[in-house]
């Protein structure tokens, strides 16, 4: 799966971090995804490792990430 071949710090977290950090939030996706500002299926895509975010929604992650003190 694509999520294999995501990069850590280099370019992309992983479904897994992506899934982590909102439950970490306590969020469920219709909040997350309003947070930042992203289709709730595309958000959906990136937690089961079917797509990789973009770099303008890797940028909105690493931003929320760091915000959450991660």
């Amino acid at each position: 799966m694509l999520h294999d071949i995501m990069l850590i710090n280099g370019g992309h977290m992983t479904g897994k971090e992506i899934r982590e950090m909102r439950e970490k939030m306590k969020l469920g996706r219709t909040a997350f995804c309003a947070l930042i500002d992203t289709p709730i299926e595309t958000e959906r895509k990136w937690e089961t490792g079917h797509r990789v975010p973009n770099s303008e929604n890797m940028a909105k992650l690493e931003k929320l990430k760091k915000e959450q003190g991660k």
